[in-house]
């Protein structure tokens, strides 16, 4: 370790690196902290080298993350002038109590970046999202200066864009605390929008890709006007479009880092760009609150995905494919309250019941408030939260507060039961009759609720007579509602929730087969056709097998083994598929992958899977995990050119009454025609 003397010269020299150039304010006394970071690059060997200089206000303590930095010098400095060299902990966590005095923390280090992981730092471009600087426990208001290699354009969170140039340093500044930069720089063509005075939009993409610049200019530009109508002013001044060599996609403050591998495929500028520019004021101008759950996935699920899908007349079906995909990965053994969900990464235990809970979970809670109040008290309530926290955190509880004001009533008992309750409504419906009365034709009937505790809901109905359709809600609080309705004809059918307003437990003949169903599904058997067949689908076992997967010849499995899990058939030429499927007309070529229910259990699924060879097989099993929604999927050479979703109930369906058919006296023909024709064509019986 350097001595006091030799570190206080290391202090002085970065205090001149730092702070050299008037772009670079200085940060002393902010009340949140400042963190100033000067930093070069040496991509041949993947490595940097930074200085920091992190200023603490008076009675203010911190704790570092150093991770795997390579520390080569530290040194704090008080206000008084006295000095001391700090020490890191274990774990690489370096604590400093509460002072009466600021201070001024100097930490010189370095890291090299291998191929694992989200960093990067090569020739062909930068790439900084894990731990490439100290991590302080708390945000703090960040500047960086950093030193690119030629041709070069970085993005990291600033004030502006493009960034500020000094000399060979590109300088960034962000006002708004945070715990931490990202950054990310390349040989990038750059192009740029105006959408209003004051708000430009921007691209950073590799020139191979140069050419979808302009669309998804304007893409980025009409969802910066749709959300500046519906939730309030855009927090920054720009948004920049930010190709990544490496797979990712991120909502950052002030741009997103989207995977070049995608930005060809439609649904990113239709749907997955609009997701993370809403980022922008939800997790990124408010913030989430460090407790009590997040709240901004499911919100910016319901207001992006959600809503383009309700823009294309698809709001019920979207609602409902998220239920399918709930009751797809939560069971009873992994179910968590809504409250407790924190983070989306794809890496953490259960991932997919995880994401299902915080994303589809919390939309559907947004999608039941909507049905309950209204689009107009709906939107003006998410206006009021934005407005009221937007630069800060927020909870649960603080949405919770907005709508209440919105409506003019308080809800949060309805918050309390879906955030606290890791269960969900279930359905029943008993005692059917229908009979006439004084008024009219009358339908009853009892709705009962099959958890153990009863939920508050507002329950739709949908009545069908010979005159058309009558909707109705059902306010149920308890286990058994008795139900009385009036309507104008005789009722012919009713169904109960055909819209999907509220998260509920389905109805058998509500769910198609879906392959969700089977990703999640807790016991798997793999059956394959025989030996000889393996190496052709030798790649999907490889990509999804776990421990919940048991793989077999067909010749060794037992008919009953075929009951108690969800089953995958690979190649079908074996008697004993035939034996439940016969001979399926799946295609001959590319890959294949067909769900249906399972005849010895409906509960389960059964997927029928055929490639023409390994090749075909190894190109889309990547993909397969992005179309849980659907029944039926083909595959050539990797692209997906067939999806489809297998014919379901929409909503509990109960049928009444049936009118008789009947047909135009003028379509009736003489015996003798009938005869002819009968004669002339082949006749099923």
């Amino acid at each position: 370790m350097p001595s006091p003397q030799s570190l206080l010269v290391l202090a002085l020299v970065l205090l001149a690196t730092l702070m050299h150039g008037s772009d670079l304010p200085a940060a002393a006394g902010n009340p949140p902290g400042s963190y100033d970071l000067a930093v070069s690059f040496s991509p041949p060997t993947r490595s940097l080298t930074a200085t920091a200089r992190i200023t603490l206000p008076a009675g203010t303590g911190l704790q570092l993350e150093l991770g795997d930095l390579a520390i080569s010098g530290m040194l704090l400095r008080r206000a008084d002038g006295s000095e001391a060299v700090p020490t890191a902990g274990q774990g690489g966590i370096l604590q400093l109590a509460e002072e009466r005095e600021s201070r001024e923390l100097y930490i010189s280090y370095s890291r090299q970046v291998d191929d694992t992981g989200d960093d990067l730092i090569d020739p062909a471009g930068i790439v900084l999202l894990g731990l490439w600087h100290p991590l302080p426990d708390r945000e703090m208001r960040f500047s960086l200066r950093a030193k690119l290699p030629p041709g070069f354009t970085a993005i990291t969170e600033s004030d502006r864009f493009p960034l500020a140039q000094e000399g060979d340093a590109t300088i960034a500044v962000f006002s708004q605390p945070r715990r931490a930069l990202h950054l990310a720089a390349a040989a990038y063509a750059v192009a740029s929008r105006e959408v209003r005075p004051g708000l430009q939009v921007h691209t950073l993409f590799f020139p191979e890709e140069r050419e979808l610049a302009p669309s998804y200019l304007e893409a980025a530009a009409g969802y910066l006007q749709r959300y500046e109508r519906q939730i309030g002013p855009f927090p920054y001044n720009h948004y920049v479009i930010v190709a990544n060599r490496l797979p990712t996609g991120l909502g950052l403050p002030t741009f997103t880092l989207m995977g070049r591998q995608v930005l060809r495929l439609p649904f990113i500028r239709e749907t997955s760009l609009g997701h993370e520019i809403l980022h922008s004021w939800f997790g990124n101008s408010v913030e989430v609150a460090a407790t009590g759950g997040n709240w901004c996935e499911g919100l910016t699920t319901y207001l992006a995905d959600h809503a383009f899908r309700a823009d294309r007349g698809e709001a019920a079906a979207d609602r409902k494919e998220r239920i399918v995909n709930y009751l797809s990965y939560v069971n009873d053994h992994n179910a968590i309250p809504l409250s407790a969900f924190r983070s989306a990464d794809h890496r953490q235990p259960q991932a997919e019941a995880v994401r299902a809970i915080g994303y589809n979970r919390a939309a559907l809670l947004f999608a039941e408030l909507e049905a309950r109040l209204g689009a107009e008290t709906f939107n003006r309530a998410i206006r009021r939260f934005y407005d009221r926290h937007q630069g800060t955190t927020a909870g649960w509880s603080d949405l919770s507060q907005a709508f209440s004001a919105a409506v003019g009533q308080d809800l949060a008992a309805f918050f309390t039961e879906r955030l606290e309750r890791p269960d969900i409504p279930d359905l029943a419906v008993e005692d059917i009759d229908v009979r006439q009365t004084e008024t009219g034709p009358r339908l009853s009937f009892h709705l009962r609720q099959k958890t153990k505790q009863p939920f508050a809901l507002q329950v739709p109905v949908l009545v069908t007579t010979a005159a058309g359709t009558s909707p109705f809600t059902i306010t149920s609080t308890q286990g058994d509602t008795p139900v009385s309705l009036t309507t104008d004809g005789w009722p012919l059918q009713f169904s109960i929730d055909p819209e999907y307003t509220l998260l509920r437990r389905l109805a058998p003949a509500e769910v198609p087969p879906v392959w969700s169903q089977f990703l999640g599904a807790e016991k798997k058997l793999a059956v394959l056709e025989s030996e000889a067949v393996k190496t052709v689908y030798q790649p999907m076992l490889d990509a999804l097998a776990d421990d919940s997967w048991t793989v077999k010849i067909a010749a060794a499995v037992k008919i009953g083994e075929l009951e108690g899990s969800a089953v995958v058939f690979f190649g079908l030429d074996h008697p004993l598929s035939r034996s439940l499927f016969a001979r399926p007309d799946l295609p001959a070529t590319g890959f294949s992958l067909e769900v249906r229910r399972n005849p010895l259990n409906p509960g389960q699924p059964a997927v029928l899977v055929t490639s023409a060879d390994r090749q075909e097989t190894a190109a889309a099993t990547p993909k397969l995990r992005h179309y849980g929604r659907y029944s039926q999927l083909h595959f050539a050479g990797g692209r997906n050119d067939r999806q489809q979703i297998a014919a379901a109930d929409s909503g509990m369906q109960f049928t009444l009454d049936r009118l008789p058919p009947g047909a135009a006296t003028s379509a009736l023909q003489p015996l003798t025609d009938i005869v002819s024709r009968l004669a002339a064509n082949r006749v099923v019986f």
